[in-house]
């Protein structure tokens, strides 16, 4: 059924909620975090709109005015406009499909004005800053440095989100073309390039990942439901003979020589394409990319010989520390973001940064600095996943220094 067909549910708010959920999930591909709050926010307003106004007949008794009232009951509440906007902007995704149903003659959500949100720029760490942080990733503040590394790198040097970081498969790294494979929201994919700091971490972790899967495979350190933390001499002997064997010859990344490069002194990893630069964005898993990628580029280090066992399979690029959850069936031990989360603000405050470092601050970084060494907005736009250039544009907002100095270089009155 399309969205566009009335559903035989008429009886009450809440079948109407769940029915626009099931559309946003099976027909648009919503996010499993975008159904959540999709769903928080529609319940409480269907609740609040049967508790005080007692409409059980459908949306259609539902006025402008009633809307106005339930955002006031948000305000009162303490949330701040920015969830006020949040709550409304799924009411008027609600709205606008209930019309298109047929289910409303008029959409009264429209009339709603959206709250006036107050621009807060996010603070972006230098260049210098990021570097210490990614270069000095060690056991005093990371648990698995070598993953944790190969995760800053990711997060810093690629551009990508958290959702997108924890989501990675192994068979997501195209090697021979150093691009990785990003499924971002609403199902869309694109390829991003995989700088030489990068690509040189993930072999590092790689290599020590093999190690874990092939002792638990082994039975070391095996307890219970979960893995011990430690990994024995034998594993780390492993690790070290896993890593001579993950001698992978990269390609050149498509139409440039290298987007994201290895890092040479306070030289930012978020570099400028040295060539022209034309990434790759799908609209869906069945896009062509004939043409883009050889067969090659599917082909990704094989681990089973890293120990005389055969090791368990998981298809998670980023496993947690204890491999918790593997030992189930389907288990995956993926990484979850509000692990990286973690990992990331404890690296970044015993490096200096401020306590409100998360993972978007990495992102907010790889546009930033690419942006202040020359790159072109519509490449950082193809780089990040946005689909709209206005969301790019905030990043011009946090160049003023750049800007400052560039008005003071040239301009005639400047001086």
């Amino acid at each position: 059924m399309t969205a566009s067909a009335a559903p035989v549910l008429t009886s009450s708010l809440d079948s109407l909620v769940a029915y626009y959920l099931r559309v946003l999930a099976n027909e648009r591909g919503a996010s499993a975090h975008t159904l959540r709050a999709y769903q928080r926010e529609l319940q409480a307003f269907a609740a609040y709109i049967t508790e005080h106004y007692g409409i059980d007949q459908g949306p259609e008794g539902i006025e402008h005015t009633h809307i106005r009232a339930y955002l006031g009951t948000l305000y009162d509440r303490g949330l701040a406009k920015a969830s006020a906007a949040r709550a409304l902007a799924a009411i008027r995704s609600w709205f606008r499909w209930l019309a298109r149903a047929g289910l409303l003659q008029q959409n009264a959500a429209s009339l709603v004005s959206t709250p006036k949100l107050p621009r807060h720029l996010p603070r972006v760490p230098s260049i210098e800053q990021m570097n210490r942080v990614v270069d000095s990733v060690a056991e005093d503040a990371a648990s698995w440095p070598a993953r944790d590394t190969a995760i800053l790198e990711l997060l810093y040097g690629c551009g990508i989100r958290n959702a997108e970081l924890t989501s990675l498969n192994l068979e997501d790294i195209h090697w021979a073309n150093e691009a990785i494979l990003i499924r971002g929201k609403g199902q869309k994919q694109r390829y991003v390039p995989l700088g030489d700091a990068a690509a040189q971490a993930l072999r590092a972790y790689l290599a020590e990942r093999a190690a874990r899967l092939a002792a638990a495979a082994n039975g070391f350190a095996l307890k219970g439901q979960g893995f011990s933390r430690a990994i024995s001499d034998t594993t780390k002997t492993s690790a070290l003979q896993a890593a001579e064997k993950l001698e992978i010859k990269p390609a050149l990344y498509q139409g440039t020589t290298s987007v994201v490069p290895q890092m040479h002194d306070n030289k930012s990893r978020a570099s400028v394409p040295e060539g022209h630069f034309s990434p790759i964005s799908l609209d869906s898993p069945t896009s062509s990319l004939e043409g883009c990628f050889s067969s090659e580029s599917h082909e990704k280090p094989s681990f089973s010989s890293a120990s005389s066992g055969k090791g368990i399979e998981t298809p998670a690029l980023f496993l947690n520390l204890q491999l918790r959850g593997l030992a189930k069936p389907g288990g995956q031990a993926r990484l979850t973001t509000r692990s990286v989360a973690r990992i990331v603000k404890r690296i970044a405050i015993r490096r200096g940064l401020s306590a409100d470092v998360h993972p978007h601050t990495l992102r907010h970084a790889f546009g930033t600095h690419l942006l202040e060494e020359g790159a072109d907005l519509r490449a950082i736009q193809e780089l990040l996943g946005h689909e709209r250039l206005s969301t790019t544009q905030r990043y011009t907002q946090l160049t003023t220094a750049q800007l400052t100095v560039v008005y003071d270089r040239t301009h005639p009155r400047a001086k």
